[in-house]
């Protein structure tokens, strides 16, 4: 599957005055110690740390230097695959890392990584948790659900549009997902159901309606489509 091919660009410096702001941006690729030039998703944690995931590492920016995570295969506790393809910090900041072969729980006393079993051999390509601790996460095109103190997991694959794309979890713990097919939808667990709507019901035909990202504003969500690549603003009415 085809994702957003990056070229990394840090922002450095930031002059405020009463007429706006102006920014300066370095680049940063493999000769300045990044691992791959591509680089498939990214995050900044807490501590102020950058997190970016590539086809051949993790890397932990710390405004000077990179260092890089791979697999090891003399180390059962270093990361399973070097495809990192999501990223995610949740409340208490512990880092999450979706791999091509499962999902990762980072340990930074000892900067390992440990396996949530229930994710090997899955390729986890969005992570999310809410307010009750579950584990959201989609694994291939499939939404799932885990708790780790009850063991429990669901899969979401009898919905009506079964190809999940991306998740993201609204402050009061409203659960989206968007798919394949140009829907986005959201979960009511009283009716363990979704309510579905159509981003393009109103567009013009498109080659593909693939969502690629669902990003959370606060009062809606930015869209990113698969084919095109163009951002839009949508504010579902509840």
């Amino acid at each position: 599957m085809n994702k957003f091919l990056f070229i990394l660009s840090i922002l450095i410096g930031t002059v405020v005055s009463t007429l706006g702001q102006s920014y300066t941006f370095r680049h940063y690729q493999v000769e300045n110690g990044l691992s791959y030039n591509s680089v498939i998703c990214s995050l900044q944690d807490k501590k102020g740390f950058l997190w970016f995931g590539t086809k051949d590492g993790l890397n932990r920016f710390d405004g000077y230097t990179f260092k890089i995570f791979r697999n090891d295969p003399d180390n059962p506790k270093s990361i399973g695959n070097n495809f990192i393809h999501s990223l995610y910090e949740d409340k208490d900041q512990n880092i999450w890392v979706g791999t091509l072969i499962g999902l990762y729980r980072y340990n930074p006393l000892n900067e390992s990584f440990d396996l949530i079993e229930v994710t090997k051999n899955r390729d986890v390509r969005d992570i999310k948790l809410d307010s009750k601790g579950n584990i959201w996460y989609i694994a291939g095109l499939t939404l799932c659900k885990y708790n780790e103190k009850s063991k429990k997991l669901k899969t979401f694959d009898g919905r009506i549009h079964s190809g999940a794309t991306s998740l993201s979890i609204t402050a009061n713990d409203e659960v989206w997902v968007s798919t394949t097919d140009g829907f986005i939808q959201k979960y009511k667990e009283t009716k363990d159901t979704f309510e579905n709507y159509n981003v393009f019901i109103n567009s013009n035909p498109t080659i593909s309606s693939w969502i690629e990202k669902l990003y959370d504003t606060g009062k809606g969500f930015f869209l990113s489509e698969h084919q095109t690549r163009v951002l839009k603003h949508l504010i579902p009415v509840r």
